[in-house]
């Protein structure tokens, strides 16, 4: 009787792990999924010539702060 109950909880064990392992991947996916864009998207913005003047672009090493005269006016 102790042998199938052994068998019983760890075949439950095992089933449990490999859902387990499921959820990881496709949690792993979606956060590279993520990146990827999040990466594409600041590629492209920082190559846009329409946003030029204004504070998307990156810092130099000398700037601290963009001029306020690069940033729109309310």
């Amino acid at each position: 009787m102790q042998q199938t109950t052994t068998k019983v909880t760890l075949t439950k064990r095992t089933v449990s792990i490999q859902e387990l392992h499921k959820y990881v991947i496709w949690g792993v996916g979606i956060w590279i999924i993520f990146v990827l864009t999040f990466v594409s998207a600041y590629y492209r913005v920082s190559k846009s010539e329409k946003f030029d003047g204004l504070p998307y672009k990156t810092l130099t090493d000398e700037d601290s702060q963009r001029p306020a005269e690069s940033y729109p006016n309310n």
